[in-house]
């Protein structure tokens, strides 16, 4: 376990074959990266085993920085109805463990998460990538001296989201 004080944040981007996590810490008004990364399930497991895997992954990442608070981002219902339910699942599976872990949760809209952190609701997601390297002080091609997934920098904008907000 770590001990980062109590103003670290967790930001979570669900998904059933990726879900980004992201950590930072906000002490005043400077936001600092602290860690990131993707958990990724097995698609040919069970779906049950998949939950489970967020779920417990999730329950690890909250043990291991003890965040204040966490932010996640909401579902958007695309037009396949099943692919729709099982990111339901999948964001439901997170949610999960981090009400049991006691956090209060922001919710944030995909469009919300881009206007916050680009000033438009309809960016890129590549506008995304360079605004969070650029806030959080990344290199281009690293975070902490290794590669940053496309994932977890959605989940980096969402705790930074939090961040801006003043929770």
């Amino acid at each position: 376990m770590k001990n980062l004080g109590n103003n670290v944040l967790l930001g979570i981007d669900p998904g059933l074959v990726q879900t980004g996590w992201g950590v930072i810490s906000l002490t005043g008004s400077e936001v600092n990266f602290i860690d990131c990364g993707i958990i990724r399930t097995n698609s040919s497991e069970k779906l049950e085993s998949r939950l489970i895997t967020i779920f417990n992954r999730v329950n690890e990442i909250v043990t291991t920085y003890r965040p204040s608070r966490a932010a996640i981002e909401e579902v958007f219902v695309n037009s396949n109805p099943k692919t729709s339910e099982k990111l339901i699942m999948a964001r439901t599976s997170a949610y999960l463990a981090l009400s049991i872990a006691g956090l209060q949760t922001s919710e944030y809209k995909p469009n919300a998460v881009k206007k916050n952190i680009t000033g438009s609701g309809h960016a890129e997601k590549r506008q995304v990538w360079i605004m969070v390297r650029q806030i959080l002080r990344l290199d281009y091609d690293s975070g902490g001296g290794r590669s940053v997934p496309s994932d977890a920098t959605d989940a980096l904008a969402i705790a930074l989201c939090l961040a801006f907000s003043g929770y």
